[in-house]
């Protein structure tokens, strides 16, 4: 299966989000559209980082409960990896595999 008939049954929304925006804010969002991660883009529409429920729980045990006021940007994960819509899923799982990551 490839990444391209995956994405005609689930869909091609991503929600983004600024990296400014308080982790708070982040926290909402990822609540509201029931999802685990939401890619950050700048004010060019370039993306800037990934910001997982992980990246959340690291930044609230290493920073308390004022990590919530912070910009997403403090705790996103910058170096984001990709993929192409004809990627299978056996190539794309193995990088998320080695990257040790969830989303992509």
């Amino acid at each position: 299966m490839t990444v391209q008939a995956i994405l005609s049954q689930k869909g091609r929304q991503v929600v983004t989000m600024g990296p400014k925006q308080a982790l708070r804010e982040v926290c909402e969002t990822l609540t509201t559209h029931k999802i685990g991660a939401v890619v950050l883009i700048d004010a060019h529409g370039a993306i800037a980082g990934i910001l997982s429920e992980r990246d959340i729980v690291r930044a609230l045990a290493g920073h308390g409960a004022s990590a919530l006021d912070r910009a997403a940007e403090d705790f996103m994960s910058s170096k984001v990896v990709t993929c192409t819509e004809n990627e299978t899923t056996d190539q794309v799982l193995g990088r998320m595999t080695a990257g040790r990551f969830r989303h992509m």
